[in-house]
């Protein structure tokens, strides 16, 4: 593309996205790239069969989970359901899971 044809290019209309919002696995994997962290903790309600295998630890706290995949210590994310990662509540509960960065020695529950 030349000179020319970028200045008499026509500007591509602007899409606006819809805001993030806050604990949401979008917002969560942003600190995490900020931070540089390769973790985040999952949160759901600890009564549904479906969504709290993946939100809870057998202790009843957040999972942890790696982003990367490989953590000896933490499982991969690509384990979660697509179904619950997608901003809406769970399907069966119909609560909202909750996500956050977490880091190693800092991060509590």
């Amino acid at each position: 593309m030349g000179l020319l044809s970028k200045l008499f290019s026509k500007p591509k209309p602007h899409i606006p996205q819809p805001p993030v919002k806050p604990n949401s696995l979008a917002a969560t994997l942003s600190e995490c790239q900020k931070y540089k962290c390769d973790t985040f903790s999952m949160f759901t309600v600890p009564n549904c069969e479906y969504c709290s295998k993946y939100g809870r630890s057998r202790k009843g706290k957040a999972q942890v989970y790696s982003i990367s995949g490989k953590s000896k210590k933490y499982p991969s994310m690509m384990i979660i359901p697509s179904d619950l990662v997608i901003g809406e509540p769970c399907p069966i509960c119909n609560k909202y899971i909750s996500y956050g960065i977490y880091i190693e020695g800092i991060s509590t529950f």
